[in-house]
């Protein structure tokens, strides 16, 4: 069964691993993603929307974050293509005609540059990052599409699906993702709880799905996190997802599969709650029977 195209991603998802893919080409692929997922998992009726709905907003932040990414993961092609502009933080307008006017260059704001540069210089000087990112054999923002077994009524179907993987090393069988996070957001108990609340251990499992589906590796690989704080001096942590957290994150892509499969299927978008169900105040509230 193929399904038909939404909206927001129009084209056709070949299998295959792809190099140096634009993320713009990659969003557009008609296949499930992790963030769709994500959606899927709240309720169908958010992941219906999200699917034929949402758009990547321009916002400083995932700008800082893309411009990080392509300086550090892609150092020549951010060389080749870095093109710094008199453009204000939140500028958003002047930042839009700017993509406009050059369509293939990487924009950097004003002031950006040397921000840029510090960071990707406390990256590249830690003593794990830097042999990781000097193998330049080491695959990196990899685009993988796969195709995913899931049955509705009885019936076997190939969902497409898709990633676009930071980085990988053969050597440690590990997939790296890279992280810019506010002060103090690489600390331990702060960075556990922005892997709940912001879905990264489904991140987690299905990139390492996809590594393991591209033939990468045998077995699923370690999924690990490459933190760096945006602020000086730029404090690098680095965590690795344990067994107990893949595991986790697999049965929610699981359960996101089979809820998006569902309704590319019956195009029926159910709610979070059809029924009228009882409540009670919080463990925390102390309340008296």
């Amino acid at each position: 069964m193929t399904f038909p195209p939404t909206k927001r991603t129009p084209d056709e998802a070949r299998v295959g691993v792809y190099r140096g893919m634009p993320f713009r080409q990659y969003a557009r692929l008609n296949a499930l993603n992790a963030s769709t997922i994500s959606q899927f998992i709240r309720s169908s009726k958010r992941g219906a929307w999200y699917l034929n709905n949402h758009t990547e907003d321009w916002s400083p932040a995932k700008d800082d974050g893309s411009l990080l990414h392509t300086k550090v993961l892609e150092p020549k092609l951010f060389k080749r293509k870095a093109l710094e502009l008199d453009i204000g933080p939140t500028a958003k307008v002047a930042y839009r005609k700017a993509h406009e006017k050059y369509p293939d260059r990487i924009i950097v704001r004003n002031g950006k540059m040397d921000w840029l540069h510090s960071m990707a210089r406390e990256i590249y000087s830690h003593p794990v990052t830097e042999p990781l990112l000097r193998d330049h054999s080491n695959p990196r923002e990899l685009t993988i599409v796969w195709h995913e077994k899931a049955k509705y009524n009885g019936q076997p179907i190939n969902v497409p699906c898709k990633a676009r993987i930071d980085l990988y090393s053969p050597e440690h069988q590990a997939v790296f993702d890279l992280k810019k996070l506010r002060e103090d957001g690489g600390i331990k108990d702060a960075f556990s709880k922005s892997i709940w609340n912001y879905g990264y251990h489904i991140q987690a499992a299905w990139y390492a799905r996809a590594a393991q589906k591209a033939g990468l590796c045998s077995k699923r690989p370690d999924y690990a996190w490459i933190c760096v704080e945006e602020s000086p001096p730029h404090e690098i942590d680095l965590y690795q997802a344990d067994a107990s957290m893949m595991r986790h994150g697999w049965s929610d892509c699981k359960r996101g599969l089979f809820a998006y499969t569902r309704y590319r299927i019956t195009g029926e978008a159910r709610g979070r709650s059809n029924s009228i169900e009882e409540i009670e105040l919080p463990a925390w509230a102390g309340r008296e029977d």
